[in-house]
């Protein structure tokens, strides 16, 4: 995906399962995002709100986390580890880790 695909269907994705705004969420990039999000973060599976998508490239995945971070106050920070080309976002809870 390109990376205004993947902000829109980010952004889509939150407004149509929460009554939440972008800053009660978090958005990272990963090369493996259920592992980011289910053990990293401690996301739950099943009830949980979550959403990930597959860019075309690591930078496409690095420039769609800086639009959701700048643009959409979307908290989280730089990292991604080795050639990471996912992109998720979890709604944060208090069993959650940032």
């Amino acid at each position: 995906m390109d990376q205004n695909s993947i902000v829109n269907d980010i952004i889509n994705y939150i407004t149509q399962t929460s009554y939440t705004t972008a800053s009660d969420w978090y958005v990272g990039i990963a090369t493996s995002p259920s592992a980011r999000l289910f053990s990293d973060h401690n996301v739950d599976q099943g009830s949980g709100h979550w959403i990930y998508c597959q860019a075309m490239s690591e930078k496409v995945a690095r420039a769609a986390e800086q639009i959701l971070i700048r643009k959409h106050p979307f908290k989280g920070g730089v990292g991604g580890g080795l050639c990471p080309t996912y992109v998720y976002a979890y709604r944060i809870t208090s069993f959650t880790s940032e």
